[in-house]
């Protein structure tokens, strides 16, 4: 925006150099005058330049005529922040409870001076937990309800990047919903936050489940288990894993095992005879 009456406005009408051209009398031999102009810089870039002329209506032996009379140029350099979010699995996907989601924020200076004081967030999603010392850089969780990661850095100079990672593990819900993760970057010389979100759709988990085990026998592993409600379940698939962790697992071969708590609970029973005990 400019004004060349000195005075910031309010609307957002861009400027060009004609808008601000401002006819500033006669000048006396010896005799200076100024005005203030305001400029909003807009888009991205390393640089602004501006380019400032002087005309007079009268030439050297006083004759009407429009003549420049002197010109100079400013040339400004540009505070430039941008902040990108990526994930595994990627955005936009299907998720389940228990399954682990890896965020990675990229931090770049695309401006044309260096930044002091960047500050770097990652918001935890609220139906999700922190996965504990997954943070690269490391940094402690704290601040905020779900938690916040906070890096400090100390100055980021022109064409540098900064990149953050870290993991969260997907809560059980039973109605599902979205898990959204938000970041934030900002620095001294750009106050004002960059955001980015990334989404992932959260499958309800439409069971009671009362009891599981799985008894190692001869033939195999005996799994059962005992469901006191079920909500528009088809039936289930069994996955199989040496720890917690659902990206570890895999699902056992065989058709899905139809559900038969339509009007409660059920009970199962299946024994898979891929495995045996410790296997």
């Amino acid at each position: 925006m400019g004004d060349p009456n000195g005075e910031n406005p309010l609307d957002e009408t861009i400027l060009t150099w004609e808008d601000v051209t401002k006819d500033l009398g006669t000048i006396a031999p010896g005799e200076s005058v100024s005005f203030v102009t305001y400029f909003q810089v807009i888009g991205s870039g390393a640089s602004a330049t501006n380019r400032v002329e002087i005309v007079s209506a009268l030439d050297e032996f006083g004759d009407n005529a429009l003549v420049e009379a002197a010109a100079d140029m400013v040339t400004l350099p540009i505070a430039g922040l941008t902040l990108s979010m990526d994930s595994t699995p990627p955005p936009g996907t299907e998720v389940e409870g228990g399954q682990r989601i890896e965020y990675t924020l990229l931090v770049t200076n695309t401006g044309g001076i260096d930044h002091s004081g960047l500050a770097v967030r990652g918001e935890i999603p609220a139906n999700a937990a922190y996965v504990a010392g997954s943070a690269q850089p490391p940094v402690a969780i704290g601040g905020r309800a779900g938690g916040e990661l906070l890096w400090a850095v100390d100055s980021l100079a022109q064409n540098g990047i900064f990149v953050a990672r870290f993991s969260v593990e997907v809560l059980g819900d039973e109605f599902g919903g979205s898990v959204i993760a938000t970041g934030q970057a900002s620095s001294d010389q750009s106050p004002n936050p960059r955001t980015a979100q990334i989404l992932h759709v959260a499958l309800p988990t439409a069971i009671e489940l009362l009891r599981f085990t799985a008894i190692p026998g001869e033939g195999g592993v005996t799994i059962e288990w005992v469901t006191g409600a079920e909500i528009d379940t088809w039936g289930f698939y069994l996955r199989r894993g040496k720890d917690n962790v659902f990206a570890h697992s895999q699902r056992l071969a065989g058709d899905l095992i139809p559900g038969v708590g339509a009007n409660g609970g059920g009970a199962y029973q299946v024994v898979d005879s891929t495995t045996s005990h410790g296997g």
